[in-house]
């Protein structure tokens, strides 16, 4: 019998919400990470090109969102049903 994994694996990239977008891309990059600016928020990633985080201006910090990995067959499951 073999077990098919399921499920959420991994983080792919999340995002935040800051107050001052120069203040992040400041302090990201002296932190090594690799910053662009694109037309409305920042993008953050890491030596080998992984994209990590994306940093949005707001009035205060907060969490926008996190991003996750699983594996294939979850995708469908999930694209199909909205849902887990």
């Amino acid at each position: 019998m073999t077990i098919e994994p399921r499920g959420i694996h991994s983080i792919d990239h999340f995002a935040l919400f800051v107050p001052s977008l120069s203040d992040a891309e400041y302090f990201y990059q002296h932190f090594g990470l690799e910053v662009s600016r694109e037309a409305s928020h920042l993008m953050a990633r890491a030596a080998d090109g992984h994209l990590w985080m994306k940093i949005y201006p707001a009035e205060r910090k907060h969490l926008a969102y996190i991003s996750f990995r699983t594996y294939p067959k979850r995708n469908c499951q999930i694209e199909n049903n909205g849902n887990f």
